[in-house]
């Protein structure tokens, strides 16, 4: 009778965990992140305001598309090996802490995330003659490829990867249709011919990875940025960032009032803010729209904020969400 008992409570814990991992699988989104006290962050914590994807597989997580092997134990807790997550989900939420000094990470399930906030949905234009619909974040479509898009480009374009180390900056723009092919592609800021040719070759061989489960023609861009510093910033540049780097060292020690008089200096020259924007650009507006909080310029900040987008931006959407509706 005692090893039949064994048995079934065996047969239940097996259930239990099962279940619980069931639950995580898919796709979660980061909705807002709490101290362990349950307070939203400090405003100049990294994860007050940013893209955070955690996508559960049977035996994966993967945190922003980097993989890790992943067990999970029957009392709530993710083995990563060198990592430990508690989690526990609850009211839609899945809630993950490393531990009891770490934040709080407050996740919804892809579809629910979607479905709660709509703004999130595509916007439909037309480009081209077509109509199409802008992709961002949360549109459902997967790169079937160990490399990125972005990665695959590169190393699958020679053209172009040889440029890598030099001063080189483009964009470009193409339809992903509903049945994954690759049309529109528009290419600019590249002059020569050939670059262009095997730009585009690559680019409509990338089809070929594309899984697009929106039901929608979308429209897709990316930019490339290779920068030699010294060789890439004229004078105008130079004197922002060196703006930029100076109010930082007040920033890091807390001495928001003196930040803002150096991140405003820097700002009152002109420069190609788009072509500067991965560089340093979006994280100066962040760190000067944060000063803008912190010195009770609400006005100010929430301006600042929305150079860099609208809410569905997840670099500046907490900061809009909490203090500029």
């Amino acid at each position: 009778m005692k090893g039949i008992i064994i048995i079934i409570l065996f047969f239940v814990g097996i259930n239990s965990l099962s279940a619980q991992s069931n639950a995580l699988l898919g796709k979660w989104i980061l909705d807002t992140s709490l101290t362990p006290e349950g307070k939203l962050l400090p405003l100049d914590d990294p994860l007050f305001s940013s893209l955070v994807i955690y996508e559960f597989t049977e035996k994966k997580l993967a945190i922003n598309e980097h993989k890790f092997d992943a067990e999970f134990s029957g009392n709530y807790l993710i083995d990563l090996g060198n990592r430990k997550l508690n989690y526990e989900i609850r009211n839609e939420y899945l809630y993950i802490q490393e531990s009891n000094n770490s934040p709080i990470l407050c996740f919804l399930k892809f579809d629910d995330f979607r479905r709660i906030y709509p703004e999130f949905q595509p916007k439909e234009i037309v480009y081209q003659g077509k109509n199409v619909f802008i992709y961002n974040d949360l549109v459902d479509i997967k790169f079937n490829n160990d490399l990125t898009f972005f990665h695959y480009i590169i190393n699958c374009t020679p053209l172009i990867k040889n440029k890598t180390s030099a001063n080189y900056y483009f964009t470009i723009k193409y339809v992903l249709n509903t049945t994954n092919e690759i049309s529109n592609i528009e290419i600019t800021n590249i002059s020569d011919e050939k670059v262009k040719k095997q730009l585009v070759n690559t680019i409509q061989k990338s089809a070929k990875f594309y899984q697009n489960n929106s039901g929608k023609n979308l429209l897709m861009k990316e930019k490339f940025l290779f920068f030699k510093m010294h060789e890439a910033i004229d004078e105008t540049v130079e004197a922002t960032y060196k703006s930029f780097l100076k109010g930082n060292e007040f920033f890091n020690n807390l001495r928001f009032q003196e930040a803002l008089v150096e991140y405003e200096n820097g700002l009152e020259k002109k420069f190609d803010t788009e072509k500067f924007y991965g560089l340093f650009y979006s994280e100066y507006i962040i760190k000067l729209g944060i000063s803008y909080l912190i010195s009770e310029q609400k006005e100010k900040a929430c301006s600042t904020f929305r150079k860099l987008g609208d809410e569905t931006n997840f670099s500046v959407r907490n900061f809009l969400r909490y203090y500029c509706q």
